[in-house]
């Protein structure tokens, strides 16, 4: 996960550099600070949830669930995507209101990849909280060994 957002920040980069190159020296912050987005919504996150497992256990055993991974990935693509048209609208000089409606969806897909994340934690505590307590003697409920 760590890579794909490190790739993403790299080609923000690039895009940046590209696109300044033919921009006659008419800028955006949208489209200078591109590359935060990746940088700051997956690399850094990435980076720690990395980082606390590896401190924590010894290994990066446990990772976000595929519904969080899906969601927090599309949202910060949907961001970032915004981020480089609303520059490119800016350099142009007009608007559109397809990148409000991209920021929205895309800050609403990273508040359903932290409810997922948090919900599905929370998940996982009550299972291993309802398996924890010790079993009653006497076998479990149909076992064949005990009612013969």
């Amino acid at each position: 996960m760590l890579s794909r957002f490190l790739i993403a920040t790299i080609g923000a980069v690039g895009f940046f550099l590209l696109y300044d190159q033919f921009s006659h020296d008419v800028r955006s912050p949208f489209m200078t600070f591109l590359f935060a987005w990746p940088l700051l919504l997956g690399v850094l996150p990435a980076g720690l949830l990395l980082l606390k497992e590896r401190v924590k256990t010894g290994r990066s055993s446990t990772a976000p669930g595929p519904w969080v991974r899906l969601f927090w990935g599309g949202g910060v693509a949907a961001v970032t995507l915004s981020s480089m048209l609303r520059g490119i609208f800016e350099i142009a000089g007009t608007a559109s209101v397809h990148q409000v409606v991209l920021m929205g969806i895309g800050i609403a897909f990273l508040l359903l990849a932290v409810c997922l994340h948090l919900t599905g934690k929370r998940t996982a505590q009550l299972r291993s909280a309802k398996w924890s307590y010790s079993q009653p003697s006497g076998g479990v409920s149909g076992d064949s060994s005990v009612n013969a």
